[in-house]
């Protein structure tokens, strides 16, 4: 204390001051994350994996798993519950399945809710207590489903083998089966008559009943059909095409309209009577309902564009990405390979807001108020892959400006930091403030030279400081191509790396080529270059350097290649000579057993930096082997006593360098032996599990490898600088 009140009034100022700084700049970061929002993961009631979910009104949703149904509050506390599996089998002793499929209308009474079998599967109607009421069979796989406005009839189409299927049920008795069944199909005009086929691929995204007409939208335009479907009645694939003669084909009744491109998405709204589309661009288009004519097939919906409405990205193709909400008269948008979510207005024809989510959504449902959004996403890390989580929108909003907020305050406080360290340093430790103007001065003199010096550190410090630590970061998390988003998981990359036997071995395997190169790359190339010194003719020492010498400028692969197929593979050289000795051709490298063997073997005889010690050797006063001769020291005395510690600092650099390279090492297994897994059980070291895994695309795992090998190499190589320093006297 006493040093403080002795300090100058500028050195007060400057403590006082970045310490305060330092702690405001501190606080704003924390409070930055704590606001930061984070959405909340809700686990299904039943503690299974959640298969489907659907908005039933503005205050309730309804959100299935594998076995049951669940109808939730908005506060998200569970209204009524069903276990529809087990209730099916006890009630009714059917085998059900496992759900995959639930649709309510707005404002109707009755929840279906669709199990999956191997053969087809069943559809289950409930009621708001999730109470089965009535159930029907079916055939193949449900795509979509839609209930008359007056609620009495049942629409659902399905994907049968390579046809697909619409059939009409009665809502309140769907054990009575099909009332009717009609089948879609293109028409294609060939002179007096339709050609009728079935579509190869088929992805419904919206559907409509307007009249007696049943509207179906997919990704390649729109089928008009009546709801009796006299037209298409019959399954073309019963007879590989069906040809109609045009007199005799009512478009009325039936009709194929096609799209300029793919349609992504489709919701239909009725104050506008317009089917609102995303497609292959980032525009929202609109179809007009008036202008579908039914007098001509194969005509070219007439695609509109929402001039108000641009979106952020190109939506999602392997959902749809037009998720409407009736109720609110709104849409959400998601998009393809990002974690967006965006809200449409159709009142207003405008982007309501674009919040970040996960990557992978399928669904996004909201609350009465719209507060709230819940989205399906699917996370390929998890045990339990479909996930749900709740989205507070308006904090999510205020999530880009925190961010920014928390960057600024991050570097503030950085370099307040270091102004409060440098001043507190300048109070307590004697002298530091002359060496801190001294330096000052030095900076100032040479101010230039450390211009010039910022852009390499710059560069030094995007380029491999940041790589460094992000991959230290991401190797605690959950991260894959298929879903980028930093998921924690509790060291479990770690764990699963040690708890591994074939991944524990790979690290032995590295220790073991670890041992054989750090052996090679020193024994025999001093013993090559002392004897090379001690030749007493030197013409055969010359050319015996260069014969030496000439293997080393043979490029890397190409000297891996000669080894792994002109002398290890199956016609190589040692394969050759078993074959003069009456044995059977050998490939050493095909099998684990030998393959490693034959990795230690390569580069024999091992001389390819003999030039270093032989240089280091040369440049040894001839005045030290004299004494030693006039001592009567041999010639292996010489090598133990005088050459190998006077080239220890090369020795040194040497086992630095090729544990490096050893523990790096990835082309000496991958191209010799591939990833053949039965091989590698063998050979295989952790890059070359990095490698895999970042090829597969799971970073996170391939992080904690990279982490795990830096460690490696981080602790030899400060190992060797500390023996080093020790040995100059530097503290």
């Amino acid at each position: 204390m006493n040093a403080f009140k002795n300090a100058s009034k500028k050195t007060k100022i400057s403590v006082i001051l970045s310490t305060v700084l330092t702690v405001l700049a501190l606080v704003l970061a924390v409070v930055s994350i704590a606001l930061t929002p984070r959405d909340t993961e809700i686990a299904p009631a039943d503690g299974g994996e959640y298969s489907a979910i659907c908005a039933l009104d503005g205050d309730r949703w309804v959100y299935t798993t594998k076995t049951g149904a669940f109808l939730m509050r908005e506060d998200e506390t569970t209204e009524a519950a069903a276990d529809v599996v087990g209730t099916a089998k006890e009630s009714f002793g059917i085998d059900a399945g496992e759900v995959n499929f639930v649709y309510c209308r707005t404002g109707g009474d009755s929840i279906y809710v669709a199990t999956t079998t191997s053969s087809g599967g069943y559809l289950f109607r409930l009621n708001y207590s999730l109470e089965i009421q009535d159930y029907a069979q079916y055939n193949g796989v449900i795509k979509r489903a839609l209930e008359s406005d007056d609620g009495k009839d049942l629409y659902v189409v399905y994907g049968v083998n390579a046809s697909v299927e619409i059939s009409r049920y009665t809502a309140e008795n769907l054990s009575s089966g099909a009332v009717k069944t009609g089948y879609i199909f293109s028409m294609i005009n060939s002179g007096d008559e339709y050609r009728l086929k079935n579509y190869s691929s088929f992805r419904v995204l919206s559907m409509l009943l307007d009249n007696d007409t049943l509207y179906v939208v997919h990704s390649n335009g729109i089928i008009a059909t009546s709801t009796d479907f006299a037209m298409n009645s019959e399954d073309p694939f019963d007879y590989g095409e069906l040809r109609v003669n045009k007199d005799e084909f009512d478009l009325s009744q039936y009709c194929v309209y096609i799209s300029s491109g793919t349609i992504r998405g489709c919701a239909y709204v009725k104050a506008d009577e317009r089917f609102y589309t995303t497609g292959d661009d980032n525009l929202l288009h609109y179809i007009d309902l008036s202008s579908l004519t039914h007098t001509r097939p194969n005509t070219v919906l007439k695609d509109l564009t929402v001039e108000n409405v641009v979106l952020p990205a190109i939506p999602q193709a392997d959902y749809a990405s037009l998720l409407f909400d009736e109720s609110a008269n709104s849409a959400f948008v998601i998009y393809q390979s990002s974690n967006l979510i965006s809200k449409i207005d159709f009142t207003e024809k405008e982007l309501v807001y674009t919040i970040k989510a996960d990557f992978g959504v399928s669904n996004v449902i909201q609350n009465a108020s719209g507060s709230r959004a819940y989205y399906f996403f699917f996370n390929a890390n998890r045990a339990t892959s479909t996930l749900l989580k709740r989205c507070e929108v308006t904090k999510n909003l205020l999530a880009p400006t925190l961010q920014i907020v928390l960057l600024i305050s991050a570097i503030v406080g950085v370099i307040c930091a270091v102004w409060a360290t440098l001043s507190w340093l300048c109070v307590f430790k004697a002298g530091f403030t002359e060496r801190l103007k001294k330096l000052g001065r030095d900076i100032a003199k040479n101010k230039w030279i450390y211009v010039s010096l910022l852009v390499p550190v710059a560069l030094l410090i995007a380029f491999c400081y940041y790589e460094t630590i992000a991959s230290v970061i991401t190797s605690f998390f959950d991260y894959t191509i298929d879903n980028p988003t930093r998921n924690w998981n509790n060291f479990k990359n770690y764990i699963d790396i040690f708890t591994d036997a074939e991944k524990v071995k790979s690290f032995l395997n590295m220790l073991f080529f670890l041992f054989f190169d750090l052996l090679t790359s020193i024994v025999p190339p001093i013993v090559f270059a002392f004897f090379l010194i001690t030749m007493i003719n030197k013409k055969y020492s010359g050319f015996t350097r260069t014969m030496l010498f000439i293997p080393g400028v043979i490029p890397g692969i190409a000297g891996l290649l000669i080894w792994s197929t002109g002398i290890f593979g199956q016609y190589g050289v040692v394969s050759t000579i078993v074959r003069w000795l009456g044995g059977e051709p050998i490939n050493l490298l095909a099998s684990s057993g030998t393959a490693r063997w034959a990795l230690v073997f390569m580069g024999f005889p091992y001389v390819g930096g003999y030039l270093i010690f032989y240089g280091a050797m040369m440049n040894i006063p001839g005045s030290y082997h004299e004494a030693a001769e006039l001592e009567g020291t041999g010639i292996m005395q010489r090598l133990f006593m005088i050459d190998i510690p006077l080239i220890a600092p090369q020795i040194k650099y040497i086992f630095v360098t090729m544990f490096i390279h050893s523990v790096q090492n990835f082309a000496r297994t991958y191209t010799t032996v591939g990833d053949n897994l039965s091989i590698n059980v063998g050979v295989i070291t952790p890059v070359h599990y990095m490698y895999r895994n970042v090829v597969s695309g799971d970073y996170g795992i391939a992080s904690a490898y990279a982490t795990l090998i830096f460690i490696i190499l981080f602790f030899a190589t400060f190992m060797s600088f500390k023996k080093k320093k020790e040995e100059l006297g530097v503290s």
